[in-house]
This record gives structure tokens, sequence and C-alpha cells, in this order.
């Protein structure tokens, strides 16, 4: 590992801590900043980097036939490039933590030739950033706003793309397989009329532009000798209108939180001879999957009906927000900087929960499947039961005392039955907490416990004491 610059005493620490890294690894946790013309290459060997790596003015980065492992913290991006600064990869692979492992802004540039990342990781060329690759194998490769993007010659998962700014990215693709393009529409003076999307190979150059008509500002993709999986659209509901014909996608994803909508429903995969919400209409079109992203700064009250939703993201919102979803089913939901109340009556999760930075309320009777928690930080989550308690004989059990005791001790939590033997209680989870466990006990008939709660169980739940 090599830098143009004598000032970096970072070089040290590498040396110094390559022994506790084992053998293979040099390593370095510092968050290291490049500028003017330093120059840092990473050649022939493994290097772990536990920092993040900037680089501004013309500061430039190698990475050439060397494995470069990247443990900075999740959520932001491990090589950030901004104003002319320049990474250069050469049969190189890249192992990160982050999602996120690389980010070009500004006039930064990319030139790959050769680079294996991990499936998830996502490499974004931003606001007016330019690059060149060839020969990428995994991950994802988001082009936004002024970049402008040439790839040969590639296999990877995911090309997201959105227009928000005054120019669209262009996007060239040649000889390569991607398994997912995604187009972001989230311009509310946007209008296209699109046609004939579907999965498949494409021998002669082909233009995104030629499948319609566009007002506004649209990415500009062009494909040739390339293979595209799937289609896949995320778009607000407050768009001026985009009308999808004579497709097939992969999935849809529809923002909700500009207020301009209060209720929805219908969303189901398969075949739809003419649907619509908001500004979004699909005819005689196959949809594979629905998605639903609920956000907002603004209260909002949200209703969602009748729906088989794949994906629910609810993100960033008002404390005074309230998402219902009614006779439905939802397959991923994940909350992020969610505040406020989530209603689930009548409905079904089915598959993954995740939830981090947010404070909210899970109400209403709910069938739970074989869900499992993808992830939890820094969340509060206060789930509400119903429990229907009936004696021996299955008549209801009126008036009784109930006491819900944690699996980790603490205070217990008291609930009394109404007249129909129902009992309504709310349990609150956090980080320490999601994976305990509450046992049910009626004291004044039985001190044995007649059920337990958690955090994934089903209700209404139905309780009879044994006396």
């Amino acid at each position: 590992m090599q830098t143009g610059s004598a000032r970096w005493g970072f070089i040290r620490l590498l040396l110094a801590t390559a022994m506790a890294c084992g053998a293979t690894y040099a390593c370095a946790a510092e968050n290291l900043i490049l500028s003017q013309d330093d120059v840092l290459e990473f050649k022939a060997g493994m290097y772990q980097q536990s920092g993040t790596i900037t680089l501004k003015d013309r500061a430039r980065l190698v990475i050439e036939n060397a494995t470069l492992v990247l443990t900075a913290e999740s959520g932001s991006p491990a090589i950030y490039l901004e104003d002319q600064a320049k990474l250069v990869a050469r049969d190189g692979v890249i192992f990160s933590d982050s999602c996120f492992p690389v980010e070009f802004r500004d006039a930064s540039t990319g030139q790959i030739n050769g680079l294996r990342v991990s499936d998830t990781a996502q490499i974004a060329f931003l606001e007016g950033s330019d690059g060149q690759i060839s020969h990428l194998q995994g991950g994802l490769i988001e082009v936004c706003g002024e970049a402008t993007v040439t790839i040969e010659d590639s296999q990877f998962q995911f090309l997201p793309l959105c227009a928000r700014s005054s120019s669209p990215p262009e996007i060239s693709v040649l000889r390569s397989t991607i398994e997912t393009v995604g187009i972001w529409l989230d311009m509310h003076d946007m209008l296209a009329d699109i046609s004939g999307l579907k999965p498949g190979y494409t021998s002669t150059h082909w233009d995104l532009a030629d499948t319609g008509t566009f007002v506004g500002v649209f990415p500009h993709l062009t494909l040739e000798d390339t293979y595209v999986g799937g289609w896949h659209f995320q778009v607000s509901e407050s768009i001026m209108g985009l009308h999808i014909a004579d497709s097939h996608l992969q999935s849809i994803t529809v923002e909700f939180g500009a207020r301009n909508t209060s209720a929805a429903g219908g969303f189901h995969p398969g075949y739809a001879a003419d649907f619509s919400v908001g500004g979004l209409e699909v005819s005689n079109s196959t949809v594979d999957e629905w998605g639903l992203y609920v956000w907002g700064a603004s209260p909002l009250v949200f209703e969602v009906v009748d729906s088989e939703i794949a994906d629910l993201s609810l993100r960033n919102t008002h404390p005074s927000t309230r998402v219902d979803v009614l006779d439905s089913t939802v397959g991923r939901l994940t909350a992020q900087g969610f505040e406020g109340v989530l209603g689930l009556q009548g409905s079904a999760l089915e598959s993954i929960m995740g939830f981090a930075d947010c404070s909210m309320a899970l109400v209403g009777s709910v069938r739970v499947g074989e869900v499992e928690v993808e992830y939890w930080e820094n969340a509060h989550v206060e789930r509400e039961y119903e429990a229907v308690v009936s004696t021996h004989d299955g008549d209801p059990l009126v008036g009784a005392k109930i006491r819900l005791v944690s699996s980790q001790g603490g205070e217990a939590i008291h609930a009394t039955t109404d007249s129909t033997g129902t009992a309504t209680a709310r349990i609150p989870f956090d980080d320490d907490t999601y994976e305990s466990s509450w046992r049910v006990l009626v004291p004044d008939i039985s001190g044995r416990s007649i059920g337990s709660l958690y955090l994934l169980a089903s209700t209404p739940l139905a309780l009879r004491v044994r006396e």
C-alpha cells in the first residue's frame, strides 16, 4: 500500500497493526482523507480498512490485483469521492459491511476494469460523476442526477436509475447481464407513457426513449447485447402521470407521503387489465410484486385495504402518522425512522420484519407466519395484544384480572377482561427485550400460566383457564 504524500501517518499505523490482523491483512482503523494530488494504492495483497476513505480535489485511489475489506459503519459510504477525485480498479475485490461501499459525486470518476463485489454492495454515481465500467461481477450500480456511466462485459444484480435534477442520467450497457433494472420517478411534473417493457435479451441497440413518450426529466438508458431479468419501478403517487402498458414488470413500489391519497387498495400480483392509483396507471400488464413506501414530515393518515404487499416500508414520518393495512397480506415489513401507529387489523405478516431508529405502536389483530426479525437497532415498538379468555367449560371469563410477567423480570403488566372475556394490553419491546416472552397469569383463579406472548405472536389469542 502506497501513498503519494509523506504527510500520511496512517502508513505507520498499517505496519504497526498488521500483525494484529493476521499475516494475510494489512489494516487501518483511521478515517482517511486524501486531497490535492494524493494517491493511495492497494496493490497485490489483502487489506482491511475499518475507517472511511474520502477523496477530494484531484486525489486518486488505486485497487490493483488486491482484495480490500471495508468494515466502515453501515449506512454511509465507505469510499467517498468528490470534486475531481478518481478511483481506478483493475482486477480487484471489494468486500464491505456497508450497503454503500463506494459513492461518486461532483466531477469524480470511476475507471473499473475487473472488480468483484458482494451482491448487496451499491456503487453510486451521482450528480455529474462519470463511470467507465467493464468486467464487474456482483453488486448494484446506482446512477442518479446528471451522472454518465458506460457498462460493458459485466454481470450484476441491480441497476437503479433516478432523475432528480434538470438533466437526466445517461447510461449505456453493452454485453452484460442485469438481474433487475429499477427506475425511480418522484418528480411531480413527470408525464410518461411507456409500453413493451419485458424481461429478456436484447441483441440489437435498444433505447428506453423508444418505448413511449416522455415529458420531463427521464433516465436515458440504452442496451445492446444485454440480458435484463426484470423491470422495477418506484413511483410517487403524486406524479402527474405515468402510464405503463403491455408490459411484464418484476415489481412496482408506490410512494405515499404527499397526502394526495388517503386510501388505496387492490394491489394484487398478476395480470392487471386496468389499475390506477394517484398518477400511476397500469393497463394490459403483469406485475409480479407490489410494494408500498410510506414517508412524510407532516402528519399522514393512510389506509390500505384488500392487498397483497410484498414489501411495506415505513420511513421518517411525523409522530402523528397512522398507517392502517386492513384485510391484506404483507411479506416484508421494515420501519426506519418511523414514528406513529401501524394498524394491521385482519391482516397477515408472512416473512421478515426489521426496525431501526423508530418509536411506534403495532396494533390490531394480525396473523403472524414464519417471520424472522432481520434487524433491530435503536427501536421501541409497543405491541398491542388482544386475548379472549374462557373458563375450562368454554364460557367467557368476565372481569378477571390478568397479569403479564416478562421472562426478563421487571414490572408486570395488568389487564381486565370485559363482558366478552376479552382483555387488551400493550407490551413495549426495545433493543434488549424484543426476544423476550411474557407469561399470562390469572392469579385469582389459577397460579399457573395459561399462555405466553412474544413479539411475533398472532392475535387475538384464545386462552383457557384450567381449574
